[in-house]
């Protein structure tokens, strides 16, 4: 029996935005360390759960534990909250004139979420969201990185659904491009795990990479 679809009516500008949004979840990411499962990227809309896209990632903070205080749990939270802010800016600066109304609302119910676990003083979120939102509107301004950006929503535009490993391979391809213009024999010289590119190279040091760990993260969707 042929599950019947519903057929997708979005307007092109409607695709490319949510392609977009999705795209700068996973970029974002990708550069922090934060990998993407398997199922990957998406923007087929999901009627059930009410979602345009998603993007389908791990924490790089584990939910499941007792939480605690300390610096490097800080840090792992900051970043899952920099890669859920980073679908909005994308979108926003992919189309700056049109005021997006709808994107953000579960992205921001799962930042609140996170933060309220290391303070419920809603001044000091603020204000730390409005750090961690110039941080990562900075990472996106790095011509490598949105042009990261831009190579995964071409395609996502293109194929809809990307597994996460091919959209990780589109997404270096997109970053290390100038990079592999100027040396190409870097190419087969470069090994990526979750977007940390290593290079054969033996005078080449390697980068301190972050920690990340098994646990799943919900779809980043909206």
């Amino acid at each position: 029996m042929t599950k019947k679809t519903t057929p997708d009516r979005r307007t092109d500008k409607a695709l490319w935005s949510t392609a977009y949004h999705e795209a700068g979840h996973a970029v974002a990411g990708w550069r922090l360390g934060i990998g993407l499962r398997k199922k990957g990227v998406t923007i087929v809309p999901d009627e059930a759960a009410g979602t345009a896209g998603s993007c389908t990632s791990r924490w790089a903070s584990n939910r499941t534990i007792e939480w605690d205080a300390s610096d490097k749990k800080r840090i792992r939270v900051e970043n899952d909250v920099q890669s859920l802010l980073a679908g909005m800016i994308a979108q926003r600066r992919y189309a700056p004139r049109r005021r997006w109304r709808r994107g953000a609302f579960g992205d921001s119910r799962v930042i609140d979420d996170l933060l309220t676990r290391f303070t419920y003083d809603q001044k000091e979120i603020d204000a730390w969201v409005k750090l961690l939102r110039i941080r990562t509107q900075n990472l996106l301004s790095n011509p490598d990185v949105w042009r990261a950006v831009e190579r995964l929503a071409a395609a996502l535009i293109e194929r809809r659904t990307i597994p996460g490993p091919e959209a990780t391979e589109i997404m270096r391809e997109g970053f290390y491009e100038r990079l592999y213009s100027l040396h190409p024999e870097m190419r087969e010289g470069q090994r990526g795990v979750d977007g940390k590119a290593e290079s054969i190279q033996a005078q080449t040091p390697k980068r301190r990479g972050y920690h990340r760990d098994g646990h799943r993260r919900q779809c980043v969707t909206y």
